[in-house]
């Protein structure tokens, strides 16, 4: 996105998707610190980079798509531990369920710091390869 960000078309694009992130969701507290907005606005600037139309004056984004980003980015976040004593309670509460070998796998895909690519690839697919975009053409 950077490439197009100085274009009329890319500051175009910025300040549409910076609108509708200020707005989404506003009532729902994880959503509503910076860095979620941050991690929302990348998303959805990384994801129109990736599908920018050749075609002049086309858009690669539309109304909506920071409502589906949003959701998947929830997703995400709900999936992962923040810290290690929620780890070891996490841990210590399923013994029955978990087995300690896999604990690392859980760590692994419970990294905040996977949420923003997890959350990219998650809307992403929808849009594209499940072809959930045509649907606001």
């Amino acid at each position: 996105a950077q490439k197009d960000a100085g274009t009329e078309q890319g500051m175009k694009l910025r300040e549409m998707i910076n609108m509708d992130v200020e707005r989404c969701f506003s009532e729902e507290p994880r959503l509503s610190c910076r860095v979620a907005r941050n991690t929302l606005r990348r998303v959805l600037l990384a994801h129109a980079h990736k599908h920018r139309s050749s075609r002049p004056g086309q858009m690669s984004y539309r109304q909506g798509f920071h409502e589906i980003a949003a959701v998947m980015l929830l997703i995400c976040m709900d999936g992962t531990w923040t810290s290690g004593a929620e780890n070891a309670q996490a841990a210590s509460t399923s013994k029955e369920v978990v087995n300690s070998d896999d604990l690392e796998v859980y760590r692994e895909l419970g990294d905040a710091a996977a949420v923003p690519a997890d959350a990219y690839a998650l809307f992403d697919a929808l849009l594209s390869v499940h072809r959930l975009g045509e649907m606001y053409e």
